[in-house]
Parts: structure tokens; C-alpha cells; sequence
């Protein structure tokens, strides 16, 4: 599976807090920050997390240079 996409909190402070405090914790892998961790600790926190499942054919992948590449192409 693939988490892909735009990612959307209710406000502002609720990221920040939720990045520091993982910066703080040093909550990384292999020194980089996920965005799964933070959602994961809001739900945790008994908080509502939402999502939707968008068909494969309606994304455009340009994650690594190679598909960025061939979306330019497109």
C-alpha cells in the first residue's frame, strides 16, 4: 500500500506539536520524518483521522526523478 498524496490537519498548531515533539523524541528512520508516526499519535490520542482511497489511475507519481521525468513527458 501506498500513502501517497496531500496530507491535510485542522490547524496549524496541531502539526507543529506534533513535529517538535517527535523532532524532540528523535522519532525518525534512518534520519528522516514520516508523516504515518504523527497521524498514528493522534489516533493514539483518541482524535479522528480520516482518509480516501483514490484510484490508481487519478494519481500522477513523480516521487523519485525517473517519474518525475516521465510525468514532465506525459
Amino acid at each position: 500500500m501506498c500513502s501517497d498524496g496531500l496530507y491535510y490537519f485542522k490547524n496549524k498548531s496541531v502539526f507543529e506539536k506534533l513535529f517538535l515533539d517527535a523532532k524532540h523524541s528523535g522519532n525518525t528512520t534512518k534520519n528522516e520524518y514520516y508523516i504515518a508516526p504523527l497521524y498514528n499519535e493522534l489516533i493514539s490520542q483518541g482524535k479522528n483521522v480520516f482518509y480516501d482511497l483514490i484510484p490508481t489511475d487519478k494519481i500522477l507519481f513523480c516521487g523519485t526523478p525517473d517519474e518525475y521525468l516521465a510525468l514532465l513527458n506525459k
